[in-house]
């Protein structure tokens, strides 16, 4: 895969990053309670209650977005609302992002645990967290596209 960088995310990124979720499933799988199409503003605020918001650059350009929530010092983080662009995808860009998140989240913020939820549905996101040590802890339903429930399932990879 050709290198790739990041940086914090900025007011102006929010436009692109809100146009990556191509359909309301994509979007559920990214932010659970979002509306289709996603806003620029729904981000910005959602964002606001966000810790550390990331975005990953190929040569300037934003390919990927993440960042952490239930942030416990010390404890543990979750990264959340992990999204790649969609001409991006099946590259290796969502692993880079997680690997990238997942490594700040140990050295920087100091966690001895991070964690992930994924719907159990998302087949492709819980084989890529599967095949970077993160095991399954615990399961919730949530309501899915349908008003129906979907198991969410919660992975841990303690350092």
């Amino acid at each position: 895969m050709e290198m790739l960088d990041h940086r914090s995310v900025q007011e102006n990124d929010f436009t692109t990053i809100a146009a990556f979720p191509q359909t309301p499933l994509e979007l559920v799988y990214m932010m659970p309670n979002a509306q289709f199409p996603l806003t620029p503003e729904h981000l910005k605020k959602t964002n606001k209650k966000r810790t550390d918001p990331r975005i990953a650059l190929h040569n300037g350009r934003i390919v990927g977005y993440g960042n952490y929530y239930s942030y416990i010092p010390n404890t543990y983080c979750f990264i959340g609302n992990v999204i790649v662009d969609p001409a991006r995808r099946s590259e290796g860009v969502g692993r880079w992002l997680v690997t990238m998140l997942m490594e700040r989240a140990l050295a920087l913020h100091r966690m001895p645990e991070v964690r992930i939820a994924c719907f159990e549905n998302n087949a492709h996101a819980m084989e890529l967290y599967r095949s970077m040590g993160f095991q399954p802890f615990s399961t919730t339903m949530r309501t899915g596209l349908e008003g129906d429930q979907w198991p969410l399932i919660r992975l841990r990879r303690v350092a």
